[in-house]
């Protein structure tokens, strides 16, 4: 014989003392025990009919409970009503600095903006009509003095310039190209072959 807990359980919600709800479950379920009679109860439970009477009255009480409400036969239940709590936000007065211009274009000044190199280089690429970036120029200007040259002569300012020039025009890549596909086999192709250790 099993015990149905779930069974006992919702008897021992209801009312009925453990014993007698450990025998009503012995196999049966909910709705098996809902159909018992009072002389049934009183079988099962070795007990006299008006302790029986009891119990079968418990059952029914709990039976009518949930077929008036909820259909799942979920024993007795407790409703709540949720209140709404209104949060009332306050708005915080924030004083925003104003936008210094100053300040702005002296985070995207370059550090080399001072040294002869990178002076040469910009009016060689203002003289050319080649727009680069600062960090274009920092890196030209950055390559010129890890050579050891302090500095630069209009025309080989302009040598670099148009040697950079050619170098970004080859990098450029199509529209619509598939940059990163290209990008993934570049990288994987050479990986493949270390890991194989031979050249094919």
């Amino acid at each position: 014989m099993v015990v149905k807990s779930a069974t006992k359980k919702k008897l021992i919600d209801l009312g009925v003392p453990e014993n007698f709800a450990h025998a009503l479950a012995n196999d049966r379920k909910w709705d098996e025990v809902k159909v018992l009679s009072a002389q049934d109860i009183a079988k099962i439970c070795e007990t006299d009919s008006d302790q029986a009477a009891k119990i079968l009255a418990s059952i029914e009480g709990a039976s009518r409970k949930s077929s008036d409400g909820d259909s799942d036969g979920g024993g007795p239940t407790t409703k709540i009503t949720l209140r709404k709590s209104r949060s009332r936000r306050v708005k915080a007065d924030v004083d925003l600095q104003g936008y210094d211009e100053g300040r702005k274009m002296q985070s995207l000044r370059s550090e080399f903006a001072d040294d002869p190199v990178y002076i040469a280089l910009e009016k060689a690429a203002d003289k050319a009509g080649l727009q680069l970036t600062v960090r274009i120029l920092d890196d030209l200007t950055d390559a010129v003095l890890k050579r050891g040259k302090k500095k630069l002569t209009a025309a080989q300012a302009g040598k670099v310039i148009a040697r950079a020039e050619t170098e970004l025009a080859k990098s450029r890549i199509d529209p619509f190209e598939a940059a990163g596909i290209v990008t993934a086999q570049s990288l994987g192709e050479p990986g493949t072959q270390m890991t194989m250790r031979t050249f094919h």
